[in-house]
């Protein structure tokens, strides 16, 4: 089954003329953290405009394979339940991606500049990025993953938070509050390069070589266009050793 009819089979949609649009955004209200209330108003209070569907999944939602709304043409995923992604999760800021998940999210991998929110916990089993800074994704329960990178992107993260490797901005993960979780800001280059996959290495310009013992990990984008590391992650291929 594709992941679109998979989303469908327990869904409900607005454009198909399933959900009232004022019902539901009062439904989610009732279901969301209030730190989500906002959230949740700005991407659901306008739905009668959206050429792109907003679905409400009761129940879990199991994918097999990579989320990527956007070619469901899905804008906004109310998942009434745990979300368990077998593959990348995929949310963006154009167009605008709102998940909104009561329950846990659970993915191999998760790129995101779009908006989620979670009441649960959030656990990537490799690689949890921000993308730009249009989004945010709020966690009220806990976060796990074995490396995160903020970019310039948001995160509030109100319960335990273990990350094997955190590196970027530390005012993007609850404004600069966990800076001791970015254990790799502030070292070597040499230490980053020795935990990375020999083929995100072949990402790398050869020229980081000379560098290598007088960098530090964040000259990694110098050497490294960070959109192909996306594209690399979004593959699923390993980041780390």
């Amino acid at each position: 089954m594709e992941i679109k009819e998979t989303i469908y089979k327990n869904g409900k949609s607005v454009l198909k003329g399933e959900l009232d649009s004022k019902a539901l955004l009062q439904q989610v209200l009732s279901l969301a953290h209030k730190n989500s209330h906002s959230a949740v108003k700005t991407y659901l209070s306008e739905l009668d405009s959206d050429h792109l569907d907003t679905v409400y999944h009761q129940g879990d939602l199991t994918l097999t394979e990579d989320l990527n709304l956007f070619e469901c043409n899905i804008c906004n995923l109310i998942v009434d339940g745990n979300l368990i992604v077998d593959g990348c999760l995929s949310i963006y800021d154009d167009p605008e991606t709102f998940v909104f998940v009561t329950g846990n999210v659970r993915a191999t991998n998760m790129v995101t500049s779009g908006t989620l929110h979670v009441n649960g916990n959030l656990e990537v089993g490799q690689c949890l990025l921000g993308d730009y800074n249009h989004g945010m994704t709020g966690v009220y329960g806990s976060a796990k993953a074995r490396f995160f990178c903020p970019e310039e992107y948001f995160f509030q993260i109100e319960g335990p938070i273990h990350f094997d490797y955190a590196l970027g901005n530390t005012y993007r993960l609850n404004d600069n509050a966990q800076k001791k979780l970015f254990n790799l800001n502030d070292k070597p280059l040499a230490e980053l390069i020795d935990i990375l996959h020999p083929d995100v290495l072949a990402l790398l310009d050869p020229e980081y070589l000379e560098i290598l013992e007088e960098a530090e990990t964040d000259a990694i984008w110098e050497f490294m266009e960070w959109r192909n590391f996306l594209k690399y992650v979004r593959s699923g291929k390993p980041v780390l050793k």
